[in-house]
């Protein structure tokens, strides 16, 4: 299974109960990480022979010390720079990696029981005011069900546009 393969190769020694204690609670949780500027863009492009792959640009940032579902993990080792065929390299699969930025309970915004997940994050990242956001916020539900094993959809992804005002990433 892919899933095992790329687990072993970014979390070699994660103790389960560090994992256990970052998700104690089941509920909806949101990952940050970098989205590749245009020059990591034009790097990757000239390394591909031109050949560019959307998943490896755009795609999800993965919760820290677990993996999105099987399809995603799929439709990205389509891409060259996360391909298989030389091997496993870590490091481009690293900066998939997404750091924890909240749990969805731990935001506050007022009027939010009209509001969908995806709207109520853009809106707290809109109140944050940041000018230029260089990354993408991957939203997930986890759940814990004991003894190691841990239940992960994906839902949506977020990024700041040109405008400045945040919306959903679409490929």
């Amino acid at each position: 299974m892919l899933s095992n393969q790329i687990f072993q190769g970014l979390y070699k020694n994660i103790p389960i109960d560090q994992i256990n204690q970052m998700y104690k609670t089941s509920g909806y949780y949101v990952f940050r990480r970098k989205k590749h500027d245009g020059h990591k863009y034009r790097a990757y492009l000239n390394a591909n022979k031109g050949s560019a792959e959307n998943e490896s640009l755009t795609m999800p940032a993965f919760p820290t010390y677990l993996l999105p579902p099987e399809s995603i993990l799929e439709t990205m080792s389509k891409s060259p720079k996360l391909s298989f065929r030389d091997g496993f390299r870590e490091s481009n699969w690293n900066d998939m990696i997404g750091k924890f930025f909240c749990k969805y309970s731990e935001l506050s915004i007022p009027n939010q029981n009209n509001l969908t997940r995806n709207k109520i994050l853009i809106k707290h990242l809109n109140s944050l005011k940041i000018k230029n956001d260089d990354y993408i916020y991957s939203i997930y539900y986890i759940e814990n069900r004991g003894e190691g094993v841990f239940y992960c959809c994906h839902f949506e992804d977020i990024t700041q546009k040109n405008s400045v005002a945040y919306g959903t990433l679409k490929v």
